[in-house]
């Protein structure tokens, strides 16, 4: 494709963005019958879960763990990360912040989620329904943080095949070489001391390879990442410098030609019209169940175990056979039980069978199963500092870890050693 070519499928693609982004922009309530503006609105309820959940509720900066992803986009192989493939971060949060996301207004979100925000759970159609309710938005919501990404480089020019997507390309690292071998000999030793002057003199940048600036974004990033001059890599040899200096910058001047191509134009043409259809699917769907009060389209399955666990956590994810289900999970201090709720939307065959093998598993087995999805594909998920406390240094790596659900088969979220007593 030529550079005029480029060019027109740029410009196409942001005039695309801006017509379908009009609503977005606004952050308007999740409703489509609804013109208010969103508020931060939580996918637990900080009342009856997250407060539970603290040590110290009247403590106002005790903060709760968390998993969540960061966002991985491959222009090289055209797809997002999955909830199977992203990276895991674990960080900290106060309740008043835990598990929110720009979804419902504040006139709509106190009235629907009055029942699961003040009273304890009910096992029935309506409740059922809010927390997939509440799960799927969160779904819109962090597809939305997608493309917000995506559309403000395009839109922004960051993905201009005029400017370089890295400034790695822009030194001259014939000079650079030149510089180094006229000043040291090969095996001269660059203390650590003298590292940071090295590095600032030669003006070597953290590489800022992909299209935007998240650290954790693996593929040819990683590489080039691990390639990259930090300043514990020093003491080190001349000859090392330079030897780490030409592959940093030939791998640099690879990948931004991948991401240069006509593909990843492709790829950001086709995600737009992807997300936009989910999310007008998905919002006018649901707002319509709602309004109604039909939730025939929509099945659930209930399970409780005994015991306070104080773990919580709502999203979607995908089935090995790549069907979506819904999982809100909870403990509740009231009744000293977790309560697990799953559900599918307008489910196939298929996916019955699915939640109608989970209902007939022994407590152990559903506990283990649960560990299994919210570790291997689960976000949004909150748990105390005292139950980290309870895992061992090793399980703590493995829960910070890049998702896999292949090491989570046997670990078990739900032990006896976690669990609190009320």
């Amino acid at each position: 494709m030529s550079r005029a070519d480029k060019y027109r499928k740029l410009n196409e693609l942001k005039e695309l963005i801006k017509s379908m982004d009009q609503r977005a922009e606004s952050n308007l309530c999740f409703f489509t019958h609804c013109s208010n503006p969103a508020i931060e609105s939580h996918t637990l309820s900080k009342s009856r879960v997250l407060s539970d959940m603290l040590n110290d509720p009247d403590d106002p900066n005790e903060e709760l763990y968390y998993l969540d992803d960061t966002i991985v986009v491959d222009y090289e192989a055209q797809k997002l990360s999955s909830f199977h493939t992203a990276k895991r971060k674990l960080q900290t949060k106060r309740i008043a912040s835990a598990s929110t996301f720009f979804g419902f207004c504040d006139v709509c979100d106190p009235i629907i989620f009055l029942n699961l925000d003040q009273q304890n759970y009910m096992n029935n159609p309506e409740v059922n329904f809010l927390h997939v309710l509440r799960a799927h938005s969160f779904k819109v919501a962090m597809d939305k943080k997608y493309f917000e990404l995506i559309k403000e480089d395009v839109i922004e020019g960051k993905y201009n095949p005029k400017n370089s997507l890295n400034t790695l390309e822009n030194i001259p690292i014939n000079l650079m070489l030149e510089k180094l071998s006229a000043e040291y000999s090969d095996d001269h030793i660059i203390s650590k001391e003298d590292g940071e002057g090295i590095i600032e003199a030669i003006k070597v940048p953290s590489p800022n390879l992909g299209v935007y600036g998240i650290d954790d974004r693996g593929g040819e990033y990683q590489k080039v990442r691990e390639l990259s001059i930090q300043k514990n890599d020093f003491p080190m040899s001349i000859s090392d410098l330079k030897s780490k200096l030409l592959s940093i910058f030939g791998m640099a001047t690879e990948y931004s030609d991948k991401l240069k191509s006509s593909d990843g134009l492709t790829f950001l043409e086709d995600y737009t019209h992807e997300l936009f259809e989910h999310k007008k699917n998905t919002t006018e769907e649901l707002s319509r169940c709602f309004t109604d009060r039909t939730f025939d389209d929509f099945e659930h399955l209930h399970y409780s175990v005994q015991g306070f666990f104080p773990i919580a956590g709502c999203f979607t994810y995908t089935s090995e056979l790549n069907e979506e289900y819904s999982l809100t999970f909870f403990p509740e201090k009231d009744s000293n039980e977790t309560h697990f709720i799953f559900g599918v939307w307008k489910p196939t065959s298929s996916q019955r069978t699915y939640l109608s093998q989970l209902k007939i598993k022994t407590d152990g087995q559903f506990k283990q199963f649960a560990s299994y999805v919210i570790l291997g594909q689960g976000t949004n998920t909150y748990f105390s500092k005292a139950y980290l406390e309870t895992f061992s240094e090793t399980d703590r790596v493995i829960l910070s870890k890049t998702k896999s659900t292949k090491i989570f088969r046997s670990f078990n979220l739900f032990g006896d050693q976690q669990k609190k007593e009320q």
